[in-house]
């Protein structure tokens, strides 16, 4: 595992405000056709789409 590009991802812990999650799914909509959620988050003042599959 220590080889694979992916343990960054699995084992870096980064702090998450409850108010940011919140305001994730507040504005979160899910896509049945494509099977995704769609959400708009404030990112330095300007809103970026997050698109989760």
């Amino acid at each position: 595992m220590e080889r694979l590009p992916i343990q960054k991802a699995l084992t870096n812990q980064h702090l998450v405000f409850r108010s940011h999650i919140e305001h994730f799914w507040k504005n979160a909509t899910y896509d049945e056709e494509n099977k995704t959620i769609n959400s708009v988050v404030n990112v330095s003042g300007q809103d970026k789409p997050i698109i989760i599959t």
